[in-house]
C-alpha cells in the first residue's frame, strides 16, 4: 500500500491567489471593477492539479541493463523457478 503524500493547503491558496492575480490583471493600478477573465474557484482547481501533480512520486522505472541481464540469463540457461 502506498503512503499518502501530505499536499500544504497554504500552497494550493498561494498559487490559486497568485494564478486569479495574474488573469484577472489585480493590482493596484488596475480599476475596481474590472473584467474577471477566470473565477478563483477555476484558478483553484488548477492550482490543486498542479500542486498534486507535482507532489506525485516519480513511477518506479527498471533498469534497460538489469532488464537485458535477466533476459540474457533466463534465455541462454534453463528456467529451475528460482
Amino acid at each position: 500500500m502506498e503512503a499518502k503524500v501530505k499536499i500544504s493547503k497554504s500552497e494550493v491558496m498561494k498559487q490559486a491567489w497568485k494564478s486569479y492575480k495574474l488573469y484577472n490583471g489585480f493590482n493596484e493600478r488596475t480599476k475596481k471593477y474590472s473584467k474577471i477573465l477566470l473565477s478563483f474557484s477555476v484558478c483553484l482547481r488548477r492550482a490543486w492539479a498542479l500542486i498534486k501533480e507535482l507532489a506525485a512520486p516519480a513511477p518506479k522505472v527498471t533498469s534497460i541493463i538489469t532488464q537485458e541481464g535477466y533476459n540474457n540469463f533466463y534465455s541462454n540457461t534453463k528456467y529451475f523457478g528460482d
